[in-house]
């Protein structure tokens, strides 16, 4: 009864047949945003399951699937048995297929896989093209230092946080921009961060600035709350935009 009846219904359920999940790390849109992109892969009995994880630091969407199996077979007495591998689409290859219905939709929102935080993406970007980096941070009170620093090891030549920017002085303006050069010559570093927080309403302002050999790049982006929540999302918003623009330089070896 156990082989002819139980375990093939078992079966059809999931138990024991191989499994797979993989987790996309986005930045750039909300729970929400995300969910109206995605639409109907988030259906709640579908396999693969498609489910969205607001994070400190990220909206995670995790991909699973169980292979799916052929209905059971009758044997010569008419008892049910699994159905073999001939029938079956694995596990990693129905993950595979969500994951490039997503990517479709959200792709360039996903800046890392599976538990990969941000100062391992950074230092994974640095290390390619043998670069350091220089962080200056205004009205953030440390936020920046606080997700980048301890990850970064070596890699963070110089970092400081400051209330306000400075007034003009010998002839600079003390824009970001002037801050990030500063930085960086400071930690004779190849990269200078510059990253400012200003509340705008119930909301804040992420002023982004960095200096490479490259050149200068200037962003600014809207981020969901004010106060220590705010500033913690103008330090995310500060490491996006920086990993965008490392994975957008040229590497030591091109």
């Amino acid at each position: 009864m156990w082989d002819s009846w139980v375990l093939p219904r078992l079966v059809e359920r999931g138990l024991g047949r191989p499994t797979a999940v993989t987790v996309l790390r986005t930045t750039g849109l909300g729970e929400s945003l995300l969910a109206d992109r995605l639409g109907p892969l988030l259906e709640l009995r579908a396999n693969p399951t498609v489910a969205t994880y607001a994070r400190s630091d990220a909206v995670d969407v995790r991909i699973s699937a169980v292979a799916a199996c052929e209905r059971s077979r009758t044997g010569e007495h008419g008892a049910g048995t699994p159905g073999g591998a001939a029938g079956a689409r694995g596990a990693a290859e129905l993950v595979a297929e969500a994951e490039a219905a997503i990517l479709e939709r959200i792709g360039e929102h996903v800046w890392a896989r599976g538990a990969t935080t941000w100062p391992e993406a950074i230092a994974a970007a640095l290390d390619v093209r043998g670069w350091r980096l220089a962080v200056v941070e205004v009205a953030t009170r440390g936020t920046v230092a606080a997700l980048l620093g301890e990850g970064l090891g070596n890699r963070l030549a110089f970092s400081e946080a400051i209330l306000e920017r400075p007034a003009p002085h010998g002839g600079h303006p003390a824009d970001l921009e002037h801050l990030a050069t500063r930085v960086r010559e400071l930690g004779s570093a190849e990269v200078g961060l510059a990253v400012e927080a200003r509340s705008r309403g119930d909301d804040m302002v992420a002023s982004v600035a960095v200096v490479d050999p490259a050149g200068t790049h200037r962003e600014r982006r809207i981020v969901f709350l004010g106060g220590p929540l705010g500033r913690a999302r103008v330090a995310v918003a500060g490491g996006a935009i920086l990993l965008a623009r490392l994975r957008a330089s040229p590497s030591a070896d091109t």
